[in-house]
């Protein structure tokens, strides 16, 4: 059960850093890649977010664990990748060969198959169209690269097809909660002054031994509270090494990833007490398992709504029939 093991623990450690209508028949969907399912979403006429989780195939289950066992290396040779180490210097990310192809298939496959049943469910046409694609920060730019190919083979900004919005779960987890807007944080006059930014800033660390499942050897060998320090500890040092500077700034800890309630409860108020009490705002009212698909949802919206996306669309290169 390792997948689920490590998103519990995930969400904690992706401390969010803030730095600062119209309506139409029907909104384009979403769709969010987590490490165990895959989830569409979209906004209904009234305004209501909806969203159906739909499993995953034992290949991308292989892919998610391959992933893991390998975290902070490579997966494609799309690009050069660097990786930013605790004490600031960037390094080439180690290189792990893989098969680009089968890769780009598995992401096709699912999106394939997340559509099927979105369609069948919702009771949409089949032609219905999806504008937004989340995926888990664990994933590199190369596996996002592959993972775009593989849902919007004509790109983000296709005339034809709309623009196509795609980041990782945590910003869409975020922007459920409204954490992109600055009176989140500051007065009216000080949105107005000045040029505030209101992206959250994402470090994420990763533990393979501390999460709610894997931690249950430690709590039965060592006990609840040997196990409640050490993750107490890890915790202290991810926000120390993270450098006082942005932890004066933490504004927002939220609720993302797969564990029970009581897990959250212990790993909330751990990290709350760990930032020294800042006055950074617990966000948990949504479920943590879905938070990031209301994200996405409104992110799909916004690729309609919002006339900036539309400035961005491109003509598509004319197709041509092979010979």
């Amino acid at each position: 059960m390792v997948t689920r093991i490590l998103v519990s623990l995930l969400f904690v450690f992706q401390l969010l850093t803030t730095v600062h209508g119209e309506q139409i028949p029907q909104f384009p969907w979403a769709l969010t890649f987590g490490l165990s399912a895959i989830i569409a979403s979209d906004l209904d006429q009234a305004g209501n977010i909806e969203t159906w989780k739909t499993g995953v195939d034992s290949s991308y289950r292989e892919f998610v664990d391959q992933t893991i066992s390998y975290h902070g290396k490579r997966f494609l040779e799309r690009g050069m990748e660097w990786r930013l180490m605790p004490d600031g210097r960037q390094v080439h990310d180690p290189f792990l060969k893989e098969d680009e192809a089968r890769i780009t298939k598995l992401f096709q496959t699912s999106v394939s198959t997340a559509q099927q049943y979105f369609v069948k469910r919702r009771n949409v046409k089949k032609d219905s169209v999806y504008a937004s694609l989340f995926l888990p920060q664990l994933f590199n730019q190369s596996t996002r690269g592959a993972a775009t190919f593989g849902a919007f083979p004509r790109g983000q900004c296709s005339k034809k097809d709309g623009f196509k919005k795609i980041g990782n779960t945590a910003n869409a987890a975020c922007y459920a909660y409204n954490l992109d807007r600055c009176e989140r944080y500051l007065t009216p006059q000080e949105c107005t002054t000045g040029d505030p930014q209101t992206f959250p800033i994402i470090r994420d660390s990763l533990n393979k031994d501390l999460g709610e499942y894997s931690g249950m050897s430690l709590r039965v060998s060592k006990g609840t509270e040997a196990y409640l320090k050490e993750l107490q500890t890890f915790i202290s040092t991810f926000i120390q090494e993270w450098g006082t500077g942005e932890r004066g700034v933490t504004m927002a800890i939220v609720a993302m990833g797969e564990a029970s309630p009581e897990a959250f409860s212990e790993l909330l108020d751990i990290t709350y007490t760990a930032l020294g009490n800042n006055g950074a705002t617990v966000y948990n009212t949504i479920d943590p398992s879905l938070v990031a698909a209301y994200g996405a949802a409104l992110y799909a919206r916004d690729t309609v709504l919002d006339p900036r996306f539309q400035e961005w669309l491109v003509e598509d290169e004319p197709e041509h029939d092979e010979l």
